[in-house]
C-alpha cells in the first residue's frame, strides 16, 4: 500500500512539475469532415475528395496536452493549374497559403475546416501543419471535379 502511494505522489509530483506542452501527443486525421450524431466533426480519411461546395474537407487532432488553447501553422500548397468544379480550367493566384491561427482546445481535440470554392482548382494539393514548431501533419490529397 505504501509503495502504491509513493509511486501516485510521485507520479502526480513530476507530472505536475514538468515543463507545460512537455511530452504532448498529438494525433491528426485528415480528410472529409461530417457531423456526427453528437453534433460534432467525424472525419473520414481519404486522399482523394470531391470538389463539391456542399463537402468540408480538412483535418482535427487529438492531444493530451492540457491547455486550452494552440497556436498552429498550416502551409496548404495548390496545384499551379487545374480545373474548378465545372470542369473549367483554372489557375491560383496564389500557389502557397499559409496561416497561422490559435484555437481553443476542446476536450483534447483542434482543427480545421473549409469547403472547397467553385474557383479551387482541381488536382493534387500538400498541406503541412505545425504545433510549436513541430510538424503533426505532412500530406497530399487531391480534389477532383465531380
Amino acid at each position: 500500500m505504501t509503495n502504491t502511494i509513493t509511486y501516485l505522489f510521485v507520479t502526480l509530483t513530476l507530472w505536475m512539475l514538468a515543463p507545460y506542452g512537455t511530452a504532448a501527443e498529438i494525433t491528426v486525421r485528415s480528410g472529409e469532415i461530417t457531423k456526427g450524431k453528437d453534433g460534432g466533426d467525424v472525419v473520414s480519411e481519404t486522399k482523394v475528395m470531391s470538389l463539391t461546395e456542399s463537402l468540408h474537407y480538412g483535418w482535427m487532432a487529438h492531444t493530451n496536452d492540457p491547455r486550452a488553447k494552440v497556436t498552429y501553422t498550416e502551409t496548404l500548397k495548390l496545384p499551379a493549374t487545374g480545373y474548378n468544379y465545372l470542369g473549367l480550367a483554372a489557375t491560383p493566384a496564389k500557389t502557397e497559403i499559409v496561416m497561422t491561427k490559435e484555437l481553443d482546445v476542446v476536450n483534447g481535440f483542434f482543427g480545421h475546416k473549409w469547403k472547397p470554392s467553385r474557383d479551387d482548382p482541381g488536382g493534387e494539393y500538400t498541406i503541412v501543419v505545425t504545433v510549436d514548431g513541430k510538424v503533426i501533419l505532412d500530406t497530399k490529397f487531391s480534389l477532383m471535379p465531380p
